[in-house]
């Protein structure tokens, strides 16, 4: 397929790299849309969230005034936004998110990112197919709330924990270590959770009831009330989940 990448950033440098070889990619300027070519098979929008239904809407003129705009299928790749968004296209239209985080430079295995596709129609959605699976190993269908609800997942499990990483690799600035005398044990916990569920392998002075312990890195976050602030609502958090588990 001639597949059309509208977006420079990280998912849209990504997908290019991905689908290279498998099919004739070429990429788009999102804000000038220099390069658009609305004679693809797929035009894929590639842009922050915020922008694209500015962007789509510009295809949707460029495809305004193409004769063969029905053959083209026009999809956004976010996993918050809905597939409404693209309604007012002159074509056939929809979704390919890939649940993963994107940036430029660090290698990805593509073929096990997890490809969620939703179509206009029946046709939109085995066109969208065809694409994913030449990329992925797993595509799945899903409307738009079940998306929605994934990122949501996904902010809290990938970004917010490596926020927390980001914090804790701080604090340790001055101690002369780094955080990759943690990545040992940052790596083990994230390898458990593919055997067992989140809550059944959690460890640490929360759910050991270890007050003495939360209570000391309570007093030696005392200089840093952000920080400190986190670990207490998360330690409580813990404690919850563990009493809502026993009480099952």
């Amino acid at each position: 397929m001639k597949i059309n990448i509208v977006g420079t950033g990280n998912v849209g440098w990504h997908l290019a790299k991905a689908l290279d070889g498998r099919h004739e990619v070429s990429v788009a300027n999102s804000r000038t849309l220099s390069g658009l070519d609305c004679c693809s098979d797929i035009i894929l929008i590639a842009v922050p969230d915020h922008a694209i239904a500015e962007v789509a809407a510009k295809i949707a003129a460029k495809l305004d005034e193409c004769v063969t705009a029905s053959d083209t299928l026009v999809a956004h790749t976010s996993g918050t936004t809905s597939i409404e968004i693209l309604q007012g296209l002159p074509c056939r239209y929809g979704v390919m998110w890939p649940l993963q985080t994107f940036t430029k430079g660090i290698p990805l295995e593509y073929n096990e990112i997890p490809m969620f596709i939703e179509g206009s129609d029946q046709a939109a959605a085995l066109k969208i197919r065809n694409m994913a699976e030449s990329v992925s190993l797993n595509v799945i269908e899903s409307d738009s709330d079940t998306r929605k609800k994934l990122h949501l997942c996904s902010v809290i499990s990938c970004n917010f924990v490596n926020h927390l990483m980001a914090l804790a690799d701080k604090y340790l600035e001055n101690t002369g270590i780094g955080l990759d005398m943690l990545m040992p044990l940052i790596n083990v916990t994230v390898r458990k959770v593919d055997n067992a569920h989140p809550a059944e392998v959690q460890t640490g002075p929360a759910i050991r009831r270890d007050y003495n312990t939360m209570a000391e890195h309570m007093r030696m976050l005392a200089g840093e009330p952000r920080l400190q602030k986190i670990y207490s609502m998360l330690s409580e958090s813990i404690i919850l989940t563990d009493d809502e588990r026993n009480q099952l």
